[in-house]
């Protein structure tokens, strides 16, 4: 209940500050387990997603966000749960298909990081997404995201989702380092797609 006012509240305020058009909007009426993909470009992308969402979105945050009490509250609070980032986290990869068993969201910036150069160039994605996603069996729905700005237009392209078992991933039975490489380019290449619909 409290999430949902939440919600209520912050949503006017920040698609009014960062003037956010929100383009395929009917792509999200989704339930059940879902893993949602963006590009990382700011701090507020994970508010960004919990906006235009109607169910709660259960994140892998920084580890390093975990250290301050009142942070680590909120973003748990949010749904976040840590990964030691660039290790290949057994644990968090462990617990994000918790998560999808459960019939939850689960949102992931596959870039592992922020690209804070502004350009909207989106980096290679990371292969824990891939991987929980071919693990899972859980339909991908990808999200891009411009430059962030404070009163000057952002776009927030939703896709179409994405279930793997109906491309020519879905046949694979052993999910080895190629595949889930091939995967990772597949996943960044539909949000490379969804760039093209933005105004440059």
């Amino acid at each position: 209940m409290i999430y949902r006012v939440a919600k209520w509240v912050a949503r006017p305020f920040f698609f009014l500050l960062y003037r956010i058009k929100l383009i395929g909007k009917e792509n999200l009426n989704h339930q059940g387990k879902i893993i949602l993909i963006a590009n990382h470009v700011s701090g507020k992308d994970p508010i960004f997603m919990h906006l235009i969402m109607k169910q709660k979105i259960y994140y892998m945050s920084k580890k390093e966000l975990f250290k301050n009490p009142f942070v680590s509250w909120l973003v748990r609070w949010l749904g976040a749960f840590p990964v030691e980032r660039g290790k290949g986290d057994l644990g968090a990869i462990k617990t994000a298909l918790q998560v999808l068993n459960e019939g939850k969201t689960m949102g992931i910036f596959p870039e592992g990081r922020r690209n804070l150069t502004g350009n909207g160039v989106i980096a290679p994605f990371q292969h824990g997404t891939a991987m929980i996603a071919l693990r899972s069996g859980a339909p991908v729905l990808p999200v891009y995201i411009s430059p962030v700005r404070p009163f000057h237009r952002t776009y927030i392209v939703a896709g179409k989702m994405i279930d793997l078992k109906n491309t020519n991933f879905g046949n694979t039975k052993l999910y080895n380092s190629e595949t889930v490489k091939e995967v990772s380019e597949y996943l960044r290449d539909k949000v490379l797609e969804l760039k093209l619909q933005v105004k440059q």
